[in-house]
Parts: structure tokens; C-alpha cells; sequence
């Protein structure tokens, strides 16, 4: 495929620091290789505070094109 969609994957708390992206990346990153068509995979919400997120995808040549925040008021 040209494009690839990560959509969201998530990590049961029990298996959070486990290695669990290290099961499916290499899978992932050995298609792209074999693939000459993929030219984009999007990762879809990463916080900008989750350094080990942001560490996994520091390898990469990318690009920030989307920016979302959630904020808190208390309502009192």
C-alpha cells in the first residue's frame, strides 16, 4: 500500500513497558521495505509528553502535520 494507517493501537496496563511494540514493528517495517509503493505511515495520536512513544518513532524521517489538546476546567 502507499498509505498506511496505524489507527490506535493501545496496550492492556499489564503488558505497558513490555516490549509489546517490539512484536508487530519489525513485522511492520519489514513490509514497508519489501513494499517500493508505501510512501506515508500515519501513527494517529501520540501524546507530545509519551518520550517513550516519541523516542520509538524518533528513528524516522517525520512530519507533524496534526496537533490536538484536551483541556480541564473545573467547574466548581
Amino acid at each position: 500500500p502507499e498509505y498506511i494507517d496505524l489507527a490506535l493501537i493501545a496496550v492492556d496496563k499489564q503488558y505497558v513497558n513490555k516490549g509489546v511494540a517490539l512484536c508487530f514493528l519489525p513485522e511492520l517495517m519489514r513490509m514497508v521495505k519489501e513494499s517500493s509503493n508505501t510512501k506515508w505511515i500515519e501513527t494517529n495520536l501520540n501524546l507530545e509528553t509519551n518520550i517513550p512513544i516519541q523516542n520509538m518513532w524518533k528513528r524516522f524521517e517525520a512530519q507533524n502535520h496534526k496537533r490536538r489538546r484536551s483541556y480541564v476546567k473545573v467547574l466548581n
